[in-house]
């Protein structure tokens, strides 16, 4: 199977740890290769990928015969490069195999093939299925814009619908890659092309449960139990966790203050262009609904009092407001996960949570299911 050595970077969330050692002095794993146009003696370096950082695990050099060879000692299965003197790099997964490679070496996209290691080829499956699924996003926008430029609003509304298919085929389709490859880091890797992870804690905690049967002892079993566990704390149906935040005149206002309504946490900023433009709709169904039972807890994000206060009076928002002027480190932020804005709870009159992210449509939709009732 021929790969491009170009191919994505690997997930920050999969940390990796391993020993190295100087070339055929213990016992380990072998990944060896043959290079076909580096000069004898240049250097060749296996480097260990976390996040967007390569660390070097060893290094050697090109021999008469234009191969190399490490043996590398691993606890547990690890992301890896291989490194021809930054001519070129060559990303695998090593696990329980031998890892043999034949690549070019001189040229960033040049031929590299990978072979012996199962974990790396379901990486490139699942780096293949995105790719298809980005180029047939590609050519639906392309075309949204020539309709929208055309004022064919119907073509548009149209190819509105189609990505929404599209998108939830590419998830359905990923999801079940994931589950067919099992207790693998790949899998794990391939966590972070789901369309809304948020969405997800239901297939999460049950793969979960896949990789503490089979890997009770891995740190990628570790990672994956919390971020279960962060998940579960903010699913729908959990109480949300309390908020407390000083309002506009310095005085504390609690969640908890407001049991008994509907409420809408509103994670926005005076200085965010996607929350200024999505006020008018939450003004809206403030008015619609707010004799009704449904309040809004403004929780902002900025980072001066005077673009705060300023942004709350230019949109009309007329509703509980906390901030502790701490952009996103402040705790509220923190405890849920938020890292970018605009972003919704949805809460029950108990403060319990049924719906995340709703604005726009899928807000007015939430909020007439729940008044008409």
């Amino acid at each position: 199977m021929r790969y491009l050595a170009y191919i994505y970077l690997f997930a920050a969330v999969l940390l990796t740890a391993c020993q190295g050692g100087e070339n055929k002095k213990k016992a380990g794993l072998k990944v060896s290769g043959e290079v076909k146009k580096l000069n004898p003696g240049v250097r060749i370096y296996l480097e260990e990928i976390d996040g967007s950082s390569f660390m070097a695990v060893d290094s050697t050099q090109v021999s008469g015969n234009n191969d190399f060879e490490f043996i590398v000692n691993i606890d547990q299965p690890s992301f890896y490069r291989v490194n021809f003197d930054d001519n070129q790099y060559v990303n695998f997964i090593l696990n329980k195999t031998y890892v043999v490679f034949n690549a070019d070496g001189y040229n960033l996209i040049g031929f590299a093939e990978v072979k012996g290691s199962p974990d790396t080829d379901y990486f490139f499956e699942i780096a293949a299925m995105r790719e298809e699924f980005q180029r047939n996003l590609q050519n639906l926008n392309s075309q949204f814009r020539l309709a929208r430029s055309g004022g064919d609003m119907k073509s548009a509304l149209h190819l509105q619908q189609q990505y929404v298919v599209l998108e939830a085929q590419f998830n359905k389709s990923l999801k079940q890659k994931i589950w067919d490859i099992g207790p693998s880091i790949t899998a794990l890797f391939a966590i972070n092309y789901l369309a809304d992870v948020e969405k997800e804690f239901a297939f999460l905690d049950s793969l979960a449960d896949r990789f503490q049967s089979a890997l009770p002892n891995s740190k990628f079993t570790s990672q994956l139990l919390l971020q279960v566990n962060r998940m579960s704390k903010l699913a729908v149906g959990a109480v949300a966790p309390e908020i407390e935040l000083p309002d506009p005149d310095g005085n504390p206002v609690k969640l908890s203050s407001l049991r008994g309504q509907h409420v809408l946490i509103d994670f926005w900023a005076g200085w965010c262009k996607p929350c200024r433009v999505e006020n008018p709709n939450v003004v809206r169904m403030y008015n619609k609904y707010h004799d009704k039972g449904f309040e809004i807890f403004g929780v902002s994000l900025d980072r001066t009092r005077e673009q705060w206060l300023a942004a709350i009076e230019q949109d009309g928002l007329m509703w509980e407001h906390g901030s502790e002027l701490n952009y996103f480190h402040t705790q509220a932020a923190q405890d849920y996960s938020i890292n970018a804005i605009p972003a919704t709870y949805l809460i029950d009159p108990e403060g319990r949570i049924v719906g995340k992210n709703l604005r726009g449509p899928s807000l007015e939709s939430k909020l007439e299911e729940i008044f008409q009732n």
